[in-house]
C-alpha cells in the first residue's frame, strides 16, 4: 500500500481556562485585618469613597480602622464602626498622595501619633476599588512625618491649620489661571511676620 502522505492535523493544546481574579478590595483588606491581628500594626487607614462603605461593613468589626473619605456624611453603621474618621479635600489624589494626607490631617487632629504603626489602604481616585497596600510608620517615613511633633503647636489651632492645608492643596491642584503658582503660608505669629511682608497684587 502506497504511503500515506498526508500529515497529521496538529492539534493545538487546549488553552486553560483563565482563574477568576479575586476582587482586590476584599483582598487587601482581608491582609489588612491578618496584619493586625499578627500585632504588624496598630491600625488600618483605609482612604476610600463612598461607593465602597457596603463592602467596608463587612470588614469593620474585624479590626481598628481609621476611614480617611471625603464624604461629610457617613451612614450610622459605619460612624458607629470605625475608630476614626478623617475628612479628606475632594481633589483627586494619587495614592501616595491620599495616604500622606490622611496623615497629616490625622496628626493634626490628634487621631494619628507619630509613634504609630500604620496598615493603609488606597486605590486609585474614582476607580471603585482598593489595590495598595502600605505598612507605614509615621515617624521613620516621609521628612515631613520625621517633625510631626513640632507641626502643631499649643500656638497654632488644628482647625486653623486643617483649612490652610486644604487651600494649599487647591491650589496647587488647580493653580492660578492653569499656571503653577507658588506660595508661602505662615501659622503663628502674624504680627510679626507681618512686618517683613509687603502685598505685592491687590485683594480683589
Amino acid at each position: 500500500m502506497p504511503e500515506k502522505t498526508e500529515k497529521e492535523t496538529k492539534r493545538k493544546p487546549r488553552r486553560e481556562e483563565a482563574e477568576e481574579i479575586t476582587d482586590p478590595t476584599d483582598a487587601v483588606l482581608s491582609v489588612a485585618c491578618q496584619l493586625v491581628k499578627q500585632n504588624v500594626g496598630r491600625s488600618i487607614l483605609v482612604c476610600t469613597e463612598p461607593s465602597l462603605f457596603v463592602t467596608l461593613q463587612d470588614w469593620l468589626q474585624k479590626a481598628p480602622f481609621i476611614l480617611a473619605t471625603s464624604t461629610h456624611s457617613l451612614p450610622d453603621e459605619i460612624k458607629h464602626s470605625v475608630k476614626s474618621m478623617i475628612e479628606l479635600p475632594k481633589i483627586n489624589l494619587p495614592r501616595m498622595g491620599q495616604v500622606k494626607l490622611a496623615v497629616i490631617l490625622g496628626l493634626a487632629q490628634g487621631v494619628i501619633h507619630s509613634d504609630d504603626t500604620l496598615i493603609c489602604l488606597a486605590g486609585p481616585p474614582n476607580a471603585n476599588r482598593l489595590d495598595t497596600l502600605l505598612l507605614l510608620k509615621v515617624q521613620d517615613e516621609f521628612e515631613l512625618f520625621a517633625i510631626s511633633d513640632q507641626l502643631l503647636t499649643e500656638h497654632v489651632n488644628p482647625e486653623v491649620f486643617e483649612q490652610v492645608l486644604e487651600l494649599a492643596i487647591q491650589i496647587a491642584a488647580e493653580g492660578r489661571e492653569g499656571k503653577p503658582l507658588g506660595a508661602l503660608f505662615v501659622l503663628g505669629d502674624y504680627e510679626n511676620v507681618s512686618r517683613y511682608a509687603t502685598q505685592l497684587v491687590l485683594n480683589p
